[in-house]
């Protein structure tokens, strides 16, 4: 009876409790003793907890599987949270009141409000994106970064610590932990919120097009892509986000904006992580390569490769190919390099769509051409706006630095010598994008040659004009990334030999270049004021940038024989002034204005510096350019690049200029300057042209163009740090700076009717001038051997005659059957390679192969033979005498001069290289009246 009644006053209790909480729903914090009712009880339909642990532990709730009566009003815990819950939606709805008055319609948005506007962001002030206030936060921070010239708040936004009114709110929107700030003001930064907000707002809504207008702003600054992208994590979660959405274009817009132009930052983001190395054998040439697998946590070549992949199929591609799983299925999001690999295998499974990502090209059960050409303009592809500005990434992931190196011969280092160690980005990137396997893809892009317009003017197809590819296109975007890939001294003999679509491609633009080539050259000299000149003048551009790729590939290298490529090394008569002006407007540092412009920032000088000496390595682009006056401007500005690097200050060049580049100038004049000698001084009609080397003078006080280029090189061969390859060249310029032809004026090197290039792009300012002045050592020039008429395009072969012959300075290649040369300077070339250090004159020794071409005698260890069949044709005697005036008798000039070094031991004259027989010669025999025997000396030859 007693249990019976303490039981009922137990229920009355409970009732009266529960009446109490209907009338106040903020109870507070609840002791555990007034809702826990006793656990003695075993049985009975009115207990309602378990029974407590034997080992005494507390308890919390439920256990699963059980429930409370329906009279019961839960656990202390349920109640606490249920009052917590409901005091936090009475301080929030206070929170949104005060928020909706700071962003009401009559208020003008301040940056002083800022910590508000990323308050209303937060999840915890607003649950939903698509409520009210979050737009009305969105539409402000829109409003104060839209102009452009609001750069400085734009900046401010980004890296400012704003406070918020609200104490529990931290820096993420999300609700602080217990005791990270006692108080009341926390810090709060933007860029997180908003990235924060982004993964929350629903897929094509306003709210995350008015986001990402926000992002889109606030990342152009270039103070604030490093924080963005790197700092607030902006690039990783950009890329993850568009894994999941291709289809939004603004993601990749905003990644465009974050690797535009900081060349650093893009080597951060391709190699924050760390890298890892993935070995790939190539089976035809069984050399190992190394493919560099980047981006480590951010892996953004990867995203971007991903999404390109998607938006580059049609509609009906992507139904076949159905959903990807964006996660495993354990529920563990994929990378981005795992969503690139599942789509290659649905790609080949699904499409019969096959990417070798280890070289040649991308083919279809299908299609007979292995790489056929995809247009992503067409109205199949949903996503052709994705595709554009993934293809723009890239291109910017690409972009070479200023000063990135262009030495081949790093291809040949390890990889500690080679880009790892510098970690230049764009061959991070170029090797990522190999690795990433869509090389055939961006092939297939170029393949598409019409340009799209309506318009036809008389060159192509009603689509438009074969190649005019507009800026920013897909095919304009994708054939920059190629030509920056190309300029990597690593990845250029994979592109040559691995990808056989590259240099294809390449062709079928200059070839359409060549056959237009009139109308390119009539619309450059106009100057694209002409109908039709700005598509012609977008078609000279990409021809531009697709000679330049070519040249990289198979010219960069000089073992590497432009020959057997034919006709495709060789310039069209149009390319020539394109080179010239390229070259005046990077060494001015401006843009190209007008049809087929281009920003300052496009092309390097040390870039544009490397393409025209690897232009020049092709014999026929020298005799091309010495044809016309294209040649004495190129070889003027060419001078301006060197002497700024020899004379000025290092603090002044080293933006723009460094030993590699001024070593391209170099090897370039060098080869220009057999094309433009003087006949007056030579005596004889050159066969490599009449063209001038330079004009007669420089500056405002006709400063002699000869004392510039003498002192010019005399202070480049002094600099510290040159190569040997660039000291011979140096040298060689020295030897013939006096059988050069310097004519005319600076003012006549100007185009008539064009403002750019101008007569000051060609002219040296005085302020130069005046520091070449006081080179000493440039007066005293260095005069080498007179060339002969005999030594420029005339076939010559060597072999070693068995038994015969010194070998100190050859290195054994070539030591046995026969070589054949294009001329005896070609020889001569060859021989100063062997050679050790030196000042070595390489007409000299062309002089002499001539001299001893006659398959008899012995030169430098090798027996020497005109290739032409039409015998010894030299009048010896006189070449002879000549060479050995020069070479031994350097006494009976005038003036203080040097002279080359002889290259032979001292040789005899005509007579004196016949030796007299001592065996095998009867001493009776009668002499000749010249004092032979009569016995013939031919046989004892060859000494």
């Amino acid at each position: 009876q007693q249990q019976q009644q303490q039981q009922q006053q137990q229920r009355q209790q409970r009732d009266n409790h529960k009446e109490t909480l209907e009338e106040d729903d903020d109870i507070g914090d609840i002791p555990r003793s007034i809702s826990t009712p006793s656990r003695d009880g075993n049985n009975g339909e009115d207990q309602l907890l378990p029974p407590l642990p034997k080992d005494g532990s507390s308890y919390v709730g439920p256990t699963q599987g059980e429930e409370y009566d329906q009279d019961s009003i839960g656990s202390p815990c349920e109640a606490m949270l249920k009052s917590q819950r409901t005091a936090a939606q009475i301080k929030n709805d206070a929170r949104v009141k005060k928020l909706q008055g700071i962003m009401g319609t009559q208020q003008t948005p301040t940056i002083e409000y800022i910590g508000h506007y990323i308050a209303a962001l937060s999840p915890v002030v607003s649950p939903d994106p698509s409520a009210d206030l979050p737009s009305r936060a969105l539409r402000c921070l829109f409003s104060l970064s839209e102009h452009s010239s609001h750069k400085q708040q734009r900046i401010d936004m980004v890296r400012g610590a704003y406070v918020s009114m609200f104490a529990d709110i931290d820096g993420d929107g999300e609700k602080k932990k217990e005791g990270s700030d006692d108080n009341n003001e926390s810090s709060l930064s933007l860029v997180p919120t908003l990235l924060s907000f982004l993964k929350r707002c629903p897929r094509d809504s306003s709210e995350q097009y008015l986001t990402l207008l926000v992002l889109n702003n606030l990342s152009i600054p270039t103070q604030n892509k490093r924080l963005i992208g790197l700092e607030f994590g902006g690039a990783k979660a950009l890329g993850r986000l568009l894994c999941e959405d291709p289809g939004c274009h603004l993601l990749v817009i905003i990644i465009v904006n974050l690797t535009f132009g900081d060349d650093k930052l893009n080597r951060d983001l391709l190699t924050m992580s760390g890298t890892s190395n993935q070995r790939v054998r190539d089976e035809d040439s069984r050399k190992e390569q190394s493919f560099l697998s980047c981006g480590g946590d951010v892996q953004l070549i990867d995203s971007l490769s991903y999404a390109l992949l998607l938006a580059s199929l049609t509609t009906e591609q992507l139904s076949t190919l159905g959903p990807i799983p964006l996660t495993s299925p354990e529920g563990i999001p994929h990378t981005p390099r795992k969503l690139l690999s599942l789509l290659f295998s649905l790609l080949e499974s699904k499409l019969g769509i096959r990417y070798q990502r280890n070289g040649n090209a991308a083919s279809s059960a299908n299609e007979e051409d292995d790489l056929p050409p995809l247009s992503l303009g067409s109205d199949d592809c949903p996503f052709p706006e994705t595709a554009r500005w993934c293809l723009s990434a890239l291109k910017n992931l690409t972009r070479p630095g200023k000063l990135s190196s262009s030495n081949d011969a790093a291809q040949n280092n390890s990889e500690e010598m080679g880009f790892l160690t510098n970690k230049d980005a764009s061959a991070v990137a170029a090797h990522a994008i190999l690795d990433a396997g869509i090389l055939p893809l961006l092939l297939r892009i170029l393949k598409h040659k019409e340009n799209g317009t309506a318009e036809s003017n008389g060159l192509s197809t009603d689509r438009g004009t074969y190649y005019s590819w507009q800026s920013n296109t897909a095919q304009d975007a994708a054939l920059y990334t190629l030509m920056h890939m190309a300029s990597v001294p690593q990845v250029r003999r994979v592109l040559r030999e691995d990808y056989r679509g590259c240099v294809e491609v390449l062709v079928s633009i200059l070839n359409y270049g060549k056959v237009i080539g009139e109308r390119l050259k009539n619309a450059a000299i106009s100057g694209g004021g002409e109908e039709g000149d700005e598509e012609l003048g977008r078609t000279s551009l990409q021809c531009l940038k697709a000679r330049m790729t070519l040249s990289y590939l198979i010219l960069s290298s000089e073992d590497n024989s432009p020959s057997k490529y034919g006709s495709t090394t060789t310039l069209g008569d149009h390319e020539t002034q394109t080179f010239v002006d390229l070259l005046s407007h990077c060494l001015q540092g401006r843009a190209k204005e007008g049809s087929g412009a281009y920003s300052a920032a496009t092309f390097s000088l040390k870039g544009v510096l490397h393409v025209i000496k690897c232009i020049m390595f092709e014999p026929r682009n020298r005799k091309l350019f010495a044809s016309s006056s294209n040649g004495s401007r190129l070889n003027t500005l060419l001078l301006k690049a060197v002497a700024r690097y020899s004379v000025l200050d290092k603090e002044i060049t080293e933006a723009t200029m460094d030993a590699e580049a001024a070593e391209h100038a170099v090897v370039s004049i060098y080869w220009m300057s057999l094309y433009g000698l003087d006949e007056s001084v030579i005596r004889f009609s050159s066969p490599l042209g009449r063209g001038t080397f330079l004009p007669s003078s420089f500056g405002s006080q006709y400063t002699e163009a000869k004392s510039v280029l003498a002192k010019t090189f005399t202070a480049y061969a002094e600099k510290d740090g040159i190569t040997p390859r660039s000291q011979h060249a140096a040298n060689q310029v020295l030897f013939r700076v006096h059988y050069l032809r310097f004519d005319g004026s600076v003012a006549e090197l100007a185009y008539p009717g064009k403002n750019l290039p101008s007569e000051s792009d060609f002219d040296m300012d005085d302020n130069l001038l005046s520091v070449i002045r006081f080179v000493s050592g440039g007066d005293i020039r260095t005069v080498g051997a007179t060339p002969k008429e005999y030594i420029f395009e005339r076939p010559v072969s060597r072999s070693q005659k068995e038994g015969v012959g010194s070998t100190v300075f050859c290195n054994g290649e070539g030591a046995s059957g026969s070589n054949a040369f294009s001329s005896p300077l070609d020889a001569a070339e060859k021989i100063a390679a062997e050679q050790p250090g030196g000042a070595i004159d390489t007409v000299a020794i062309a002089n002499n192969i001539a001299y001893y071409a006659d398959g008899l005698d012995v030169y430098y260890g090798y027996v020497w033979k005109w290739e032409d069949g039409k015998g010894d044709l030299i009048e010896r005697i006189y070449t002879a005498a000549a060479t050995e005036d020069q070479m031994l008798v350097p006494e009976e000039r005038d003036g203080p001069t040097e002279r080359s070094e002889p290259y032979s031991p001292p040789r005899k004259g005509l007579l004196g290289r016949i030796k007299l027989p001592t065996a095998g010669v009867d001493d009776n025999e009668p002499f000749s009246i010249f004092g032979f025997k009569c016995g013939a000396p031919c046989g004892n030859r060859g000494y």
